[in-house]
């Protein structure tokens, strides 16, 4: 924990970016290489997500879920986002050829992807997907974009395009930035649809609001859907620090509010009404409409 704020400060600095890439991000890098041999015989677990779904803070307990139950976590996009390789939740089929060799089925957690993992075949895998209502993504993503969101650093080939969106982000209202984000965002909802749960019939799907609503709940449900279990000294860490944090509002941290529904008081009705209209059948799919 200490090293990864300590990490967070200083690896945006170019002295000290690179050694700090290569022990933060040491395991994903001896995959990458196709260097890391793992003897576990465990099932991998592989998670998808969306951005603004708790990405980051579900991801942190599944790195801790792997540690206890002989996986190693591999955390690929934020190696990405502080690095030149691609997001691997962004390749066509041809492009991601070049990394076929860094899924495997066996002795690993990867976590979190925001998308669809094209020429990956995941029938060998413990396949985890967690959601939220897609208004409330966009709305968060609204604010995370325009105020909260890190940088990348200069090492990062993601850094103008992070700094683009920013500056997007900031020329439009709340309700202009939905409208003109929601076909990415409904399209990833479509895109597992279509390729992960129609493909995949064993996918488990976990649902932010149920975390929000019932932490304690949750957590056994994560449990009991990946088949891999906590210590209970680990569980009662986990939800003890989860009950002691607060639930106030603010734009410019990254960890804004979380509340369900945020959509209904932040966006105008009209808005509200276009998206209904326009994605009713993924909202009903997913079960939020």
């Amino acid at each position: 924990m200490i090293f990864r704020s300590i990490a967070k400060k200083f690896i945006k600095f170019p002295f000290f970016n690179k050694l700090i890439i290569n022990i933060k991000f040491r395991n994903e890098i001896r995959l990458v290489k196709g260097k890391y041999i793992n003897f576990s015989e465990n099932q991998s677990l592989i998670h998808f997500t969306l951005n603004k779904t708790a990405s980051q803070f579900i991801k942190s307990i599944l790195n801790r879920l792997a540690s206890e139950n002989n996986l190693v976590p591999i955390n690929l996009n934020d190696y990405s986002f502080y690095t030149q390789i691609p997001f691997f939740d962004h390749l066509s089929v041809s492009q991601m050829s070049k990394y076929k060799d860094v899924f495997k089925s066996q002795g690993f957690m990867y976590s979190a992807f925001g998308g669809m993992l094209n020429g990956v075949d995941l029938s060998g895998f413990n396949i985890l997907l967690t959601v939220r209502d897609p208004r409330d993504i966009l709305v968060s993503s609204y604010y995370s974009m325009a105020f909260s969101h890190e940088i990348p650093p200069f090492s990062s080939s993601k850094r103008e395009f992070f700094i683009k969106k920013r500056e997007r982000a900031l020329a439009l209202s709340i309700d202009e930035y939905v409208l003109e984000e929601c076909d990415n965002v409904f399209n990833r909802y479509l895109n597992y649809k279509k390729f992960l749960l129609d493909k995949y019939p064993s996918v488990k799907i976990l649902k932010y609001e149920e975390m929000v609503c019932d932490f304690n709940s949750w957590i056994f449900q994560l449990e009991m859907k990946t088949g891999y279990k906590f210590c209970e000294k680990t569980r009662k860490n986990i939800i003890d620090n989860q009950l002691s944090q607060k639930s106030s509002e603010n734009k410019n941290k990254q960890k804004r509010k979380g509340i369900s529904g945020d959509y209904k008081i932040k966006l105008k009705e009209s808005t509200i009404n276009k998206i209904n209209n326009k994605y009713f059948d993924i909202l009903k799919d997913f079960g939020y409409i």
